[in-house]
């Protein structure tokens, strides 16, 4: 379980103010909100990485991947997740059998054990997303924190992530999921949190949330929802200029 009640403030600048968050085992939660709007923030003080006032509370381990990966030596795919079980090797030891098959496991859970031995730095981008996925899952993680894990993917690439990250709800493992496009939160998420400048908007069950009013808020833009087969969509209204 992840319960948190936090403010941060970048020097003299407030950035949240009181954001509460509470997320239980199996179920997926996505932060949604423009740019600039405290998601990122929010991640990195539940993962400890910043210090927030207020209080963060994680029930077990946590695994973090962020929105880019900066390692640019060619590691392969399968030393890439060796990397996730660090925290369970001496700084004098080597990497297991044990830890090799965890790693590897987490790759076949993923569908990627097939670029177990590809240079990281030769995969598409879909692919080393699922791969950053799997090093955090090889920490054996009760909470996945997960940073724009979409970002920068073409339309079928963001549809295999959100799938297979839904597929992880049968671990019990409790995700949280910063996200940019409404309908990825309407078709991923069990809870949303609406967030602009720093504050919440809206919180609850991702139907209840996600709707034409609470978008206009946050975003300014007029949308209709669409429903077909029980599948909803949510779509911006344009208007040409004369």
């Amino acid at each position: 379980m992840v319960k948190c009640k936090i403010s941060f403030s970048y020097g003299p600048t407030e950035f949240l103010k009181d954001v509460k968050i509470e997320v239980k085992k199996g179920e997926i939660l996505a932060i949604l909100g423009p740019n600039g709007s405290g998601k990122t923030t929010i991640l990195k003080c539940i993962a400890g990485l910043l210090s927030p006032k207020g209080y963060v509370y994680v029930d077990g381990k946590l695994g973090y991947v962020p929105q880019m990966n900066t390692d640019t030596y060619p590691y392969t795919v399968l030393e890439m997740v060796v990397m996730g079980r660090a925290p369970y090797i001496s700084p004098w030891d080597v990497p297991s059998k044990r830890d090799y098959k965890i790693a590897m496991d987490c790759l076949k859970s993923l569908g990627i054990s097939h670029l177990a031995n590809k240079p990281h730095t030769q995969i598409s981008g879909g692919e080393l997303r699922l791969v950053m996925i799997a090093r955090a899952l090889a920490t054996q993680p009760d909470v996945l924190l997960l940073d724009e894990p979409t970002a920068y993917l073409d339309f079928r690439n963001s549809h295999i992530v959100l799938e297979k990250i839904k597929s992880l709800k049968n671990r019990d493992i409790e995700i949280i999921a910063s996200l940019h496009d409404p309908n990825e939160c309407l078709r991923f998420a069990d809870n949303v949190i609406l967030l602009k400048d720093g504050k919440i908007v809206s919180a609850g069950k991702t139907r209840e949330v996600i709707t034409p009013e609470n978008i206009m808020k946050v975003y300014g833009v007029k949308t209709r929802i669409v429903e077909s087969d029980g599948i909803r969509v949510i779509i911006p209204e344009w208007r040409d200029e004369q």
